[in-house]
């Protein structure tokens, strides 16, 4: 009996034992379910972004020679246009142009979702990110400075009469009558027949110094006293000094004022009357640097005004400077800095959280590729 028993018990535990292995297995075998089902659920749970345009896409426009430019028959054309109207070519439904006057309203539409995006060479800065979204760059530029071109005849007798050229004329001038002064004043009773006892003495006495200091020693007057000649004597030694010192600083002077003309970097601008164009990243970044400047509204009023000698230099894009400079035919007079002041990436800008973002970029990228871009490129970008 106790060896049945004990069989019995075994046989039991062994069907326990069973028992709890499937029971494990199938809590292991639901959770694994469990974890592969879950993300499918969830991503069920998640709609999907529809990239599709139902619609024609309003895309903003703003006068931005040579990008964008509305044509004598009203249509709109431009190297960005042209870029444009390859890519539109890929997508369905159209677009329809939406004009605007000035950038920031413009820019201030998109993000509020009025316009989907905008063509005009728009640079990507960290206050734009905040309230938009940009393409991949189509174009990579530089802001730079645009001055006057200043014959250099002209600027010679500018130098020549500027202050510090002419302050140490007049103070060479003033030690030269010092001391012909002290001759007169020292040779005037023994020695009247060189140096007359009178006031037009003293122009005897100034063309004794000036010739003196020059080591031109014409000999026709000298001094014949003790006091004279040991006047003579400080002023040989003075004027070899003094003439070494004029031609120093004459020299100093015109240096000074040549570089003074020059203006290449940021530091420059602080000095001298500065345009640019309101609203845009130019004036973002000049506002960012503490630099004064006059706004106009547009690349031809500011270069006539910079003609005109109301600013001494305008700071914007160079390819839309040396557009302009030469749309009013002054391209000869002016002076575009090859120097940047910084670089800039002029993207498509988008609504923010747009679907049409990664729908249009593999197209843009696509379409930079082209022979047709690369040709319109070269031709009126590269030229610069």
């Amino acid at each position: 009996p106790c060896s049945f028993f004990k069989s019995a018990n075994l046989q039991i535990f062994e069907a326990q034992s069973f028992v709890n292995t499937m029971l494990i297995f199938k809590q292991i075998s639901f959770s694994v379910l469990l974890c592969l089902a879950l993300p499918l659920f969830l991503r069920a749970q998640t709609p999907v972004q529809d990239t599709t345009i139902d619609r024609p896409l309003k895309v903003a426009v703003k006068e931005s020679p040579p990008f964008v430019h509305k044509q004598a028959n009203g249509e709109w054309g431009g190297i960005s246009v042209t870029l444009w109207k390859l890519m539109a070519a890929e997508l369905p439904n159209g677009f329809e142009f939406v004009e605007y006057q000035d950038i920031d309203p413009m820019l201030d539409a998109i993000a509020r979702g009025e316009s989907d995006l905008s063509i005009n060479p728009i640079t990507v800065s960290e206050d734009r990110l905040k309230n938009l979204e940009f393409s991949q760059p189509y174009y990579v530029t530089y802001t730079t400075i645009a001055r006057r071109a200043k014959p250099s005849f002209f600027t010679a007798i500018r130098n020549i009469f500027s202050y510090r050229f002419l302050s140490a004329v007049a103070i060479l001038i003033s030690v030269i009558f010092l001391f012909g002064l002290l001759v007169w004043l020292a040779e005037r009773r023994s020695n009247p027949e060189q140096f007359p006892n009178s006031w037009k003495g003293l122009r005897h006495g100034f063309w004794w110094s000036a010739v003196t200091m020059t080591t031109v020693g014409y000999g026709d007057k000298s001094p014949v006293t003790s006091s004279g000649r040991t006047i003579a004597v400080i002023w040989m030694f003075a004027a070899i000094i003094m003439i070494s010192g004029l031609t120093a600083g004459i020299a100093s002077a015109l240096t000074v004022q040549r570089l003074e003309d020059q203006v290449t970097d940021l530091r420059d601008l602080h000095r001298i009357k500065v345009g640019a164009l309101g609203g845009t990243s130019t004036a973002h970044f000049l506002d960012q640097n503490g630099v004064a400047y006059v706004s106009f509204d547009s690349p031809e009023d500011g270069l006539t005004a910079l003609q005109n000698e109301e600013v001494d230099a305008l700071v914007h894009d160079r390819p839309i400077l040396v557009h302009a400079a030469d749309k009013l035919g002054i391209s000869e007079e002016l002076r575009i800095a090859e120097k940047p002041l910084k670089e800039d990436y002029y993207s498509l800008p988008f609504t923010r959280n747009s679907p049409y973002v990664d729908l249009i970029n593999p197209i843009l990228v696509r379409q930079l590729r082209s022979p047709t871009w690369l040709t319109l490129r070269d031709r009126y970008l590269n030229q610069e």
